[in-house]
């Protein structure tokens, strides 16, 4: 996991049930549907009273069966955002019916390093049922003054309303759904402690290297095109549609997240274009569990 840091967090977050697309850009990565899955849908701000260290330009959310069975690890670009103030995330996870947890979850700058502020284990859980599509609720992380010390609260709102019409503009494929409203009403707060507080490994741990073996069950240009990605300096990111046939690669500067899917967006013909969905962050695998193979079958819908 990534390093957190000393700091008093809120979070409060929107979640659906369902299949899931990663990222849509310039908004977030997608996931293709697959029968035996379920969708959940919700919905991510992270708010600073105080300027944080950096602009959240990415949100990598980690997911895990209650059984340990299932780990995944999905990526999103912001659909909205007001510098300095907050930034909005949508989140679609394609995942098997069951019972599921988010161990943790981080706002991430332009360098793929996770924001401290915006860095949190919130242990949030919920259910899926079989072959259906749920909002569960509005999440919103909201840092205080970023220095004071132990846990924050998580923020759970009801905003099914308000929201639905916004993701099924991003996820157009949800128009012919009934989503349901899995969302418990009112407010909640749930207790949220920093990812490094809650897993001192995090603190220490490095990413581990990625290599070319990543990109095996990739087409044989988006494999060169990936190599090429290996050889570029920090920050760096790498997106590709889900067949695999067209790839963007952003190398250093601001935004490498947005960028890259511009490229791989760009790098495609105007009359038929596909969505984009981010592959790799620096270091950082952003498949689902199961590398690239897991990856052709789960980028995004069409």
């Amino acid at each position: 996991m990534w390093p957190g840091r000393n700091g008093l967090a809120v979070l409060s977050m929107t979640v659906l049930v369902g299949c899931v697309p990663l990222q849509q850009p310039p908004r977030h990565a997608a996931h293709s549907t697959v029968s035996t899955n379920s969708t959940v849908l919700f919905s991510v701000t992270l708010t600073s009273a105080s300027a944080p260290d950096r602009e959240p330009t990415g949100l990598v959310v980690d997911v895990e069966s209650q059984s340990g069975a299932i780990r995944k690890q999905f990526a999103f670009t912001p659909n909205s955002r007001i510098p300095g103030h907050h930034t909005t995330f949508l989140v679609r996870l394609d995942l098997p019916a069951g019972a599921y947890g988010i161990p943790q979850f981080s706002g991430i700058a332009a360098d793929g390093k996770p924001i401290p502020q915006f860095d949190v284990a919130p242990q949030m859980t919920f259910n899926i049922r079989p072959k259906a599509t749920s909002y569960i609720g509005h999440v919103e992380l909201s840092n205080t003054d970023g220095t004071a010390a132990g846990a924050g609260r998580l923020v759970v709102a009801d905003a099914y309303e308000d929201e639905l019409p916004n993701f099924v503009h991003s996820w157009p494929a949800l128009r012919g759904r009934a989503i349901g409203h899995g969302t418990v009403p009112g407010v909640r707060q749930i207790p949220v402690a920093l990812a490094a507080q809650s897993n001192p490994k995090s603190a220490v741990a490095a990413p581990e290297k990625l290599n070319a073996s990543a990109a095996a069950g990739l087409p044989p240009t988006a494999q060169r095109a990936f190599r090429n990605f290996l050889h570029g300096s920090y920050p760096r990111a790498f997106a590709l549609t889900a067949s695999g046939q067209y790839t963007g690669v952003a190398i250093g500067g601001a935004d490498v997240i947005g960028r890259a899917l511009q490229d791989c967006k760009r790098a495609q013909p105007a009359e038929h274009r596909h969505l984009c969905r981010l592959f790799a962050l620096d270091d950082t695998l952003l498949a689902a569990s199961g590398g690239a193979a897991a990856t052709r079958r789960a980028a995004e819908g069409r």
